[in-house]
């Protein structure tokens, strides 16, 4: 019976998460991919262009979430009024507690991204993701202030990065630890109420 050309994509594509996330990606061998499904080198490059092509693939659904997550952030800000949100820790734990299902849900995909990607062309994905989350932030000030400049003391740019950086450690933490539901949970809202409340208290004094 003649193998269907998806079911050797899905075969190639488990053997290199499973070689990907043991050796990361400069140790990873695309003959060892191969070999461990009885195929050829050759045949998977019959479905990828090259390892990096491979290493993209499977570290996509991370990086199509980051990008979704902050156009949804922006829309749902902008979908409140200021006072709403200022009052609320609801918008805050609610983005957050997205972020942390969806690396339950693609755990290895995040995991490629974040702790095997050296030697990519993702190796440098972390600071991508502090721009685009800096970039982000920028503009929820920005309908704070109902201007195009925010705040000065807001708008720090060691600030925005910081933040920006513990947000990737957010990330990394469940990533690493792999916890329970109800762990998650907690963590989730304990990190939620932290930032909202430093940035409630850094906008308000901001204002005074």
């Amino acid at each position: 019976m003649q193998i269907k050309k998806d079911d050797i994509k899905e075969k190639i594509m488990s053997s290199a998460r499973r070689e990907f996330l043991e050796h990361g990606y400069v140790e990873a061998s695309l003959r060892v991919i191969a070999e461990k499904e009885g195929l050829t080198k050759g045949a998977v490059y019959s479905y990828f262009e090259n390892k990096d092509a491979l290493f993209c693939e499977l570290a996509a659904p991370a990086i199509n979430f980051i990008k979704n997550a902050f156009q949804y952030d922006q829309c749902y800000y902008a979908s409140k009024t200021k006072d709403a949100l200022l009052d609320s820790y609801e918008v805050t734990i609610q983005s957050f507690k997205s972020c942390a299902q969806a690396v339950l849900d693609n755990h290895e995909s995040f995991k490629l991204l974040l702790f095997c990607s050296a030697g990519s062309s993702l190796q440098n994905y972390k600071e991508k993701i502090i721009q685009i989350y800096a970039q982000n932030f920028y503009k929820v000030l920005s309908f704070f202030t109902k201007t195009e400049s925010c705040h000065e003391g807001l708008n720090n740019k060691m600030f925005v990065h910081t933040l920006a950086s513990n947000y990737v450690s957010f990330l990394e933490e469940i990533v690493l630890h792999e916890p329970e539901r109800k762990e998650v949970n907690d963590y989730v809202k304990q990190m939620a109420i932290f930032v909202h409340s430093g940035i409630e208290k850094l906008y308000l004094y901001q204002t005074q």
